[in-house]
């Protein structure tokens, strides 16, 4: 199984529309011009997503890295505000001043001419996954919503 690493990311730095800017790392497959988008957005608490990447004892992270690589997306780690290298501080943020955080971070990666801007999803784990409800909720054209039928 191969194991990912930071330094194989592009480090970001995005600016939010209040001028904070949030980090984050942006993993790539090969051989493309451009690519599919999956953005991550963590949960609850202080954890940076380096951390995950780093420590031998996590590994989700890792596993996300490698299913989009492997799929043909590229991903987008981002720490929220005071988490890492990230400016600010979540403990005053709202569920929706994040979602306003992932809709700028959204608009900012639609601008890459190495990411196709109609192909952004977005997933959650834990209190990210109320924050991606509530970007689609607000939000319905940044997102193209996937439906299964059996």
């Amino acid at each position: 199984m191969s194991v990912y690493m930071l330094r194989q990311a592009e480090p970001l730095n995005m600016k939010m529309q209040d001028g904070v800017f949030l980090n984050g790392h942006l993993f790539k497959p090969t051989g493309q011009d451009q690519y599919p988008l999956m953005i991550f957005v963590n949960g609850s608490g202080i954890t940076p997503y380096e951390m995950d990447l780093e420590e031998e004892q996590f590994y989700f992270c890792r596993t996300l890295v490698k299913g989009c690589i492997d799929e043909g997306f590229a991903l987008l780690l981002v720490n929220k505000r005071g988490v890492g290298s990230s400016e600010g501080t979540w403990k005053t943020q709202s569920f929706y001043d994040r979602a306003e955080d992932v809709r700028d971070i959204i608009l900012s990666m639609r601008k890459r001419i190495d990411i196709d801007e109609h192909q952004i999803s977005v997933m959650g784990h834990s209190q990210g996954g109320w924050i991606v409800q509530l970007l689609a909720s607000r939000y319905p054209d940044l997102l193209m919503l996937v439906q299964h039928t059996a």
